[in-house]
């Protein structure tokens, strides 16, 4: 409860700031595909990101600290033991820019590095054709 307060105190001090530096002059403000994109030369422009960033790190380790009451395993339904073998598959695809990372164990894997070289092709094709 405390973390989303803090949450919503620091979106409302952003929003806040930004409204008054847009009105006294001090950041212009333009919309990129729906997004706000706020522009600024001025040392002052930094006071939005510190009102959003300080009640969020504040939520964050507040929440951090609290303790939680002892599990005990006498507590949960006992486990059901498996006597066949069952393989696990499992993969992923994680692109940074235009780096894919792959990861993977089992025939899956292999879906994936197809995608992502297809993936590639696709953003070099788009950057040659962007010109």
């Amino acid at each position: 409860m405390r973390f989303s307060v803090l949450l919503l105190l620091g979106i409302i001090l952003f929003l806040a700031s930004e409204i008054l530096l847009v009105l006294f002059g001090l950041v212009k403000v333009y919309f990129v595909l729906f997004v706000p994109v706020f522009v600024s030369s001025s040392a002052i422009s930094i006071l939005p990101i510190i009102f959003f960033l300080v009640p969020l790190l504040a939520g964050i380790l507040g929440s951090s600290r609290i303790s939680y009451p002892n599990v005990r395993e006498s507590n949960f339904p006992p486990r059901e033991e498996h006597t066949g073998t069952h393989e696990t598959k499992y993969g992923g695809l994680v692109m940074i820019g235009p780096i894919p990372i792959i990861f993977g164990k089992g025939i899956d894997s292999r879906i994936l590095i197809i995608l992502a070289l297809v993936a590639i092709a696709l953003m070099i094709i788009w950057f040659i054709l962007a010109k």
